[in-house]
């Protein structure tokens, strides 16, 4: 069974250009799957995943 999204492609797109028009270069753009979009500034670090998250994490943001 398939649901709604909780965001749109749209919505990413209005942040990313929202963005963009305030002079910020955009080194990523993350979408949660609650719908939070975070968008990190060019050379701006990451912050380390949390005890909470998934441990997959760590091995998809190493590259393995």
């Amino acid at each position: 069974m398939t649901t709604k999204a909780r965001i749109a492609q749209a919505d990413i797109e209005r942040a990313v250009k929202a963005t963009l028009r305030a002079g910020v270069q955009i080194g990523s753009v993350q979408v949660s799957a609650a719908g939070d979009i975070v968008i990190y500034a060019k050379g701006e670090s990451k912050p380390s995943p949390s005890a909470a998250s998934n441990p997959l994490d760590r091995l998809l943001q190493n590259g393995s």
